[in-house]
């Protein structure tokens, strides 16, 4: 595994080191269906590069690794990417690098899509910007950036609003680890989530699909119009 310099003195997940592969086999029958739709919509638009930003512990990664796409996971934490270590280097393989999502260690135009899963809402909205800017800089000319993450509960959904007091207490549990991510969660949320955030960066949607009761949105968007060179 490549190692960045690291933006945060310490890892914010490193509470959860004996939590991490239990938490993620419980999500695993959650996050599949999500994971196959990516794999399927990133084979339609032709995407074979691909950059998994935040990839935590690589099952997404491995998914499309496992689907002959080539994809290269990135995230600042330790603790999530040593379980992502372990898919990396099964076969077909796939690089790991720790790093700052803020400064994306890739030459301009390398990738063909961009995935960022569940990992805005517990961006500084300083952050999210930033991160916008350098998944356009990576992106080649008609690159794709897939965004999966949290929205107000759609009132039409069965249980929308049961499943989004669940989320909502599970934000707060991880926000008594680390106090930032519920006080970005909560930001992002009060300002729509992500449909409403993506809206106000100029980008087209070409995709959308909605899971968890509708409290969780996946957007396949292209943003050649606003490029960053």
């Amino acid at each position: 595994m490549q190692r960045i310099k690291n933006p945060f003195r310490q890892d914010p997940y490193s509470p959860l080191q004996k939590f991490v592969n239990p938490l993620e086999r419980r999500l695993e029958a959650f996050m599949d269906p999500i994971r196959q739709k990516t794999v399927h919509l990133l084979q339609r638009y032709s995407c074979r590069r691909v950059l998994d930003l935040g990839c935590g512990t690589g099952g997404l990664s491995r998914q499309l690794a496992n689907a002959y796409l080539v994809p290269v996971g990135l995230d600042f934490s330790s603790t999530l990417l040593s379980s992502a270590m372990v898919k990396a280097v099964q076969s077909p393989r796939f690089p790991i690098l720790q790093g700052d999502a803020g400064h994306l260690p890739f030459q301009s135009a390398y990738f063909d899509a961009v995935i960022l899963s569940l990992a805005l809402h517990e961006m500084a909205p300083n952050l999210r910007e930033t991160v916008w800017r350098e998944m356009g800089r990576v992106l080649r000319i008609e690159g794709l950036i897939m965004l999966i993450d949290f929205i107000p509960p759609m009132q039409s959904r069965p249980d929308a609003k049961g499943i989004s007091y669940l989320i909502h207490s599970l934000e707060l549990m991880m926000g008594l680890i680390h106090a930032p991510h519920y006080l970005h969660y909560r930001d992002f949320m009060k300002k729509g989530g992500l449909k409403a955030w993506i809206s106000t960066h100029g980008a087209k949607i070409l995709e959308e699909r909605y899971y968890a009761q509708g409290n969780l949105a996946l957007l396949l968007t292209t943003r050649d119009e606003n490029r960053v060179a």
